[in-house]
């Protein structure tokens, strides 16, 4: 449970570092286009960063109405296409690398338990995805030594998943009476 517990502060952490990223590249972009408000579309582009996929949305709309109104449809496209291209870049290419990192589940499995937990639970398993998630694994995977198999799929971490005599490298190992030396690098 403690390791469940970090796991879901550095993914908090991870996620609002991020939020905080996007929402300062949005800023700049609005600045750039020239649409009014910039701080508060930036204060609601990190807001709705919690929100998984519907957040760009929500936190686009306002911005880009507002630039449709102000300066036409030119200023609204070039307020879409900013948003789109920086929240893809930021949220589905970069974040889901170190939030898999930082919580010990690969950007595979952070995407799989988007989608279990958003059909099980609709916007608000979006939200909890990742932390329900880690709660499951501590309670099924990591509490139970003989499950610690399904770790090999699904976590990021080596420790998590090797055997307790090979997770060190280069190390003398004891088999039997026998010591061998071991210099492979996979372990």
């Amino acid at each position: 449970m403690v390791d469940f517990a970090q796991g879901v502060r550095r993914y908090w952490v991870v996620t609002t570092v991020f939020g905080l990223i996007v929402a300062l590249l949005d800023v700049l972009a609005l600045q750039i286009i020239g649409v009014q408000l910039i701080w508060v579309w930036g204060i609601l582009a990190f807001i709705t960063n919690y929100i998984p996929n519907i957040g760009l949305v929500l936190g686009m709309i306002p911005p880009a109405i507002l630039a449709l109104l102000d300066d036409g449809w030119v200023a609204m496209l070039a307020v879409v296409a900013a948003y789109s291209v920086l929240n893809f870049t930021v949220q589905s290419v970069i974040q889901p690398k170190f939030t898999g990192e930082s919580v010990g589940v690969t950007p595979t499995m952070s995407f799989l338990s988007l989608m279990f937990w958003y059909m099980i639970l609709g916007w608000l398993g979006a939200l909890v995805a990742l932390p329900a998630t880690l709660f499951l694994k501590a309670l099924l995977v990591d509490a139970d030594p003989s499950a610690r198999w399904i770790n090999a799929l699904i976590s990021s971490r080596k420790k998590d998943y090797m055997p307790q005599g090979m997770a060190t490298s280069g190390s003398a190992h004891s088999n039997n009476g026998q010591t061998a030396v071991s210099n492979d690098p996979v372990r």
